[in-house]
């Protein structure tokens, strides 16, 4: 238990606002073959302060490719040893971020009346991160996709589940609101793909395909660092090339 808190307390102290590269040395590899893109394109540069984000993701996606009850396990065993880091540390931007990381990943294989319960608590930890750092680009992006996600559900799914499942953290969000988060950690953090891909989804839904384009260039030009990366990328790929046939 001691040396899982001593590595979480590493990531802690490497984790900031989300560019999501697989580790510290690699990020800063990565930021510098980015940065000349962006430099040859007259965008902005990505920060090497906000590359060094992965060991808790990593560990949650790699949870999501276990059976449920496994990924609950190995999720909640870390949800708790990074609960008892931040009761030390309530001040501490990224481990209040970690967390929220890890509750985003119970959202994603949990179901029912605990998928709700969960994305109440991740909806009131993202507030915690958001209370510290207001323009933390991974919180926002996070915040954002979920606004988008109940945005999605039927209204008659929604009203359910905000009003008689307990989901009233969840009652607020609005299209909105999605848009306004992802366009902000997108423009906060231009390593940050995941905001790209999901503004890029939020611009098609709401009807504006058109300005889906622009997120998805700018996601593009990047490289595929990593195999997430990689994924989000060929999905931004592939809605780029569907809003060319319309």
């Amino acid at each position: 238990m001691a040396r899982i808190a001593r590595s979480l307390t590493r990531i802690g102290r490497m984790l900031l606002p989300a560019a999501l590269l697989p580790s510290a040395v690699f990020a800063q590899g990565a930021v510098i073959r980015v940065a000349e893109v962006r430099s040859t394109l007259g965008i902005p540069t990505c920060s090497a302060a906000r590359t060094s984000f992965d060991g808790v993701r990593e560990t949650a996606l790699a949870a999501q490719g276990l059976k449920p009850s496994s990924a609950q396990v190995l999720l909640q065993h870390l949800e708790d040893s990074l609960s008892a880091l931040v009761r030390t540390r309530p001040d501490d931007v990224d481990l209040q971020f970690d967390l929220a990381v890890v509750l985003g990943a119970r959202t994603d294989v949990e179901d029912g009346r605990d998928k709700l319960r969960t994305a109440q608590d991740l909806v009131e930890q993202l507030h915690r991160v958001l209370a510290l750092d207001p323009s933390h680009p991974g919180a926002q992006y996070l915040l954002g996709r979920l606004n988008a996600a109940v945005m999605r559900m039927s209204s008659v799914s929604r009203f359910v589940a905000t009003r008689f499942l307990g989901g009233s953290a969840l009652s607020g969000v609005s299209w909105e609101e999605a848009r306004r988060l992802l366009e902000s950690a997108a423009e906060g953090d231009p390593c940050l793909v995941d905001a790209e891909y999901e503004l890029a989804r939020l611009y098609v839904d709401r009807g504006e395909p058109a300005r889906a384009i622009e997120p998805l260039e700018r996601m593009l030009q990047l490289r595929a660092t990593d195999p997430h990366r990689r994924a989000v990328m060929d999905k931004g790929l592939a809605l780029l090339e569907s809003i060319g046939r319309r």
